[in-house]
């Protein structure tokens, strides 16, 4: 008899789309990005690493109908597993590609990934512009 397989209700995977990284790195969950943002620093709190900082939003990725014109963004280094990002480290560590965006009042406006580069060959994950991640491929 085969097993079957238990789709997670609730599932809160986002999905990105970076040219560089492999499929199954091309994902990250929304909970734990949430969480993350609930241990970091304040946003106007930047720390040694140079984080967080502001997002200047230019390619309009966060939409503007989830905020006003006044609304200012932090962008803050979240990991898919291990660790959390350590802001206090100088020289910083690798951000990675995913950033967790909040507002000042450090509310969650989504999660963010670089769409990765390849330069001469090499693939360079944390670099390009930022797209959103999403609940669908």
């Amino acid at each position: 008899m085969a097993k079957k397989t238990q789709v997670k209700k609730n599932d809160d995977t986002l999905y990105s789309k970076n040219q560089c990284l492999p499929d199954k790195d091309n994902k990250i969950s929304e909970s734990r990005v949430r969480s993350q943002l609930t241990r970091a620093p304040e946003p106007n709190d930047r720390r040694k690493s140079g984080y967080p900082h502001p997002y200047m939003n230019l390619n309009g990725v966060i939409l503007r109908r989830e905020s006003t014109d006044s609304t200012s963004y932090y962008e803050y280094p979240v990991t898919q597993k291990g660790a959390d990002y350590d802001f206090d480290c100088k020289p910083k560590q690798n951000p990675g590609a995913y950033r967790g965006i909040v507002n000042q009042n450090k509310d969650y406006r989504g999660t963010l990934c670089h769409n990765g580069e390849v330069r001469k060959g090499v693939n360079y994950p944390n670099s390009g512009d930022f797209h959103l991640c999403k609940k669908d491929k």
